[in-house]
């Protein structure tokens, strides 16, 4: 069983003539409106056209080619990173940069830089076994519960590879390598360390966009294509 997060409790309960009651009896005291996960066995589900609804594996198109995003760096001064890498570095007011601790928990600090990457056409592989591939971002689920990213390729700054990526966790290695030689390690949470803009000019990490179920109502860009995703599998929400 995982572990909850600090503000989340686990409460038993048991369906009896369609309501939901207390495991050890009497009513769940819930505030009106309340969110909450029923996790069943599959066993027990009674209609197989809703379960497979539930278990079917899509993709959904989430952003075009050009789309920018950013990657969070820390920056220590040894060993001092090449000059000419310095330039890459993107101005962003500290005040746009999401950090809600349900998201993050990577945080932004003083050492802190911002590298901007951007979403490019469809890997040359691919191009190779489907002609008419494009290239963005897609949004991975199985039923409602978002998998992961899948990425077409990504531009990275000059200087960082000649080669083509299209891992979001590769473009992460390749950066971290050049950005922060002061780690054994350049592997990184990518959904915490990497951020898309939404029109209101906030910058969310990309843990918003796995985690679209909870995304708020402020985050208008995994919203909006959140409700597209129920209509196509003709879910309410």
């Amino acid at each position: 069983m995982s572990k909850l997060a600090e503000n989340k409790i686990r409460i038993p309960v048991k369906l009896v003539d369609g309501k939901w009651e207390f495991f050890y009896g009497g009513d769940v005291p819930i505030a009106e409106e309340t969110f909450a996960e029923i996790v069943v066995d599959r066993a027990r589900i009674t209609d197989q056209e809703f379960l497979t609804r539930l278990k079917k594996k899509t993709s959904y198109k989430i952003m075009e080619p050009g789309t920018k995003l950013i990657v969070a760096l820390t920056i220590k001064n040894q060993p001092k990173i090449e000059g000419n890498l310095q330039q890459h570095f993107k101005k962003i007011d500290i005040k746009q940069i999401s950090i809600e601790k349900k998201f993050t928990r990577y945080g932004v600090g003083p050492e802190t830089r911002f590298v901007e990457i951007m979403v490019g056409k469809a890997s040359t592989r691919k191009l190779n076994r489907e002609k008419s591939s494009q290239g963005g971002v897609w949004l991975d689920l199985e039923g409602m519960d978002p998998q992961g990213l899948t990425v077409s390729t990504l531009i990275l700054p000059e200087g960082i590879t000649d080669e083509e990526v299209d891992s979001l966790n590769y473009a992460f290695t390749l950066l971290s390598g050049k950005f922060e030689p002061w780690r054994r390690s350049h592997t990184g949470n990518i959904y915490e360390r990497i951020f898309y803009q939404e029109e209101s000019g906030v910058w969310h990490p990309l843990n918003v966009l796995r985690n679209a179920a909870i995304a708020s109502e402020e985050q208008r860009f995994i919203r909006a294509q959140w409700q597209d995703i129920c209509r196509q599998l003709n879910l309410n929400f």
